[in-house]
């Protein structure tokens, strides 16, 4: 099986919940021996070490910004294309959400996208769903 991650940000340095879920989840595909092939905005790898089943393509032009654009979402999936075609890619990840990405539109292959609800943790109700 080959899955395509997109994410605006890849790194081993986890600064949010997104960039570690797309790490830690990415590596822990790759060591069940799935391809993976994940195309960032911005990638910054210092500490560890990427895994062989793991390929990482950054889309020239894009800055480190904290959440995807309509433009770098519309860049990642021109980007994505050719990968989709050449790899034989069986799945379309998406993370984030923070808008619909093009691929969610155009139907090229399954497409899951990774649910970034906001949660107030203040709020009383929430507060007593977590600690039932």
């Amino acid at each position: 099986m080959r899955i395509l991650f997109i994410t605006h940000i890849f790194s081993d340095i986890h600064v949010g919940g997104e960039v570690q879920g797309a790490w830690g989840l990415s590596h822990e595909l790759a060591k069940l021996g799935i391809k993976i092939y994940v195309v960032s905005c911005f990638t910054e790898i210092k500490e560890s070490k990427l895994h062989p089943n793991i390929k990482v393509y950054t889309v020239p032009g894009c800055q480190k910004i904290p959440n995807f654009t309509k433009p770098y979402m519309l860049k990642t999936f021109f980007y994505s294309l050719p990968l989709i075609f050449f790899k034989k890619i069986d799945i379309i990840h998406l993370i984030p959400t923070n808008g619909p990405h093009p691929f969610s539109r155009f139907k090229l292959r399954p497409f899951v996208s990774t649910a970034d609800l906001p949660y107030d943790y203040e709020d009383k109700e929430f507060l007593d769903d977590i600690n039932y």
